[in-house]
């Protein structure tokens, strides 16, 4: 009896134990870290064989490592990490990890072992483009649609949650639309923001869609890939187009620049006459008398041409009395 029950425990352990590397939240930062590949399954606890992926990242496990030297395939349960990858979907979710940029295989069929092994054998590097000021319209050509094709951009800052839980999907959105167009982000805080003023973005997140010198702002309320390629592919139409504007010369740029830091000065004048009004009326009556004297005082030129035609009038009347 007892040996039948030992049997029957050993048996039930090796149906719920996976086949892969199961570790923890830190434990797979550690390896994120020290690893340029890395493929994770998110899974939640004892979900046996109707563990989603599963099975398919089992059977490619040891091709996926000779294609990817050195790549680590880990399993981990019930992670609070799945929220940054994939907040809306969460677990069981698959992630492949390039140089620590995340890609989602967001397929409908789990179970085709080719599928998911092609996907990520055809995103080995990190897809969407890091754009600024400095090189954005050399490379997208934004305000005179030239052949660089057409561009969904996102604005972002480093503050930006939301932009920091959409890495993993706009990165899945720019490898779904790879063929048809290019997927960029720019930070308009810190070295797009000048690109950003050419937009008219002032938060963030802010996708725009570039297409033939004119831009379409993504108006929908969704953050998920779907909706993404959905509106790149066709619903762009619906929204009204916008003309990009050419970018401003360095010398427009500094105008803008100071204008703007006046704009976030608090009011200078109110400031002078509750704190310093005596200086204050001091420097507007200096700036009276400078303005009055500027007015009345005669320009030398004028002066010595009046001078000259009270001279030939002189001598005129002089003649006429001869």
């Amino acid at each position: 009896m007892i040996f039948k029950l030992l049997i029957l425990i050993i048996t039930i352990s090796c149906i719920n134990s996976s086949p892969l590397n199961t570790v923890s939240d830190d434990t797979l930062l550690d390896n994120i870290r020290e690893s340029k590949y890395v493929l994770i399954l998110f899974a939640k606890k004892n979900c046996g064989q109707d563990c989603k992926y599963e099975q398919s990242v089992v059977a490619l496990k040891e091709e996926f490592e000779n294609t990817f030297n050195d790549a680590k395939i880990l399993k981990v349960e019930n992670s609070q990490l799945v929220r940054l990858y994939n907040p809306i979907k969460k677990d069981p979710c698959l992630v492949f990890l390039r140089q620590g940029v995340p890609l989602i295989y967001d397929e409908n069929d789990p179970d085709s072992t080719e599928d998911i092994f092609n996907f990520f054998s055809e995103h080995r590097e990190p897809i969407v483009k890091e754009l600024d000021d400095t090189n954005f319209e050399h490379l997208t050509q934004a305000s005179t649609g030239a052949t660089t094709g057409d561009w969904f951009v996102q604005f972002y800052d480093n503050s930006c949650i939301d932009c920091q839980r959409l890495q993993a999907q706009w990165e899945t959105v720019g490898a779904k639309l790879k063929i048809r167009l290019n997927v960029a982000r720019v930070n308009r805080i810190t070295k797009g923001i000048l690109t950003a003023k050419r937009f008219r973005v002032d938060t963030s997140p802010v996708f725009v869609l570039i297409r033939q010198g004119k831009f379409y702002r993504y108006n929908l309320k969704k953050y998920d890939i779907e909706s993404f390629v959905g509106f790149a592919s066709s619903w762009f139409k619906n929204v009204g187009a916008e003309k990009v504007k050419v970018p401003a010369s360095q010398f427009d740029s500094l105008i803008d620049g100071i204008v703007g830091k006046l704009k976030e000065m608090p009011n200078v004048k109110e400031l002078a006459l509750n704190e310093y009004p005596i200086v204050f009326y001091s420097v507007a009556a200096l700036f009276v008398i400078f303005v009055l004297l500027k007015l009345f005082k005669k320009n030398p030129q004028a002066t010595q041409t009046e001078q000259k035609k009270e001279e030939k009038t002189a001598k005129k009347n002089v003649k006429k009395e001869k």
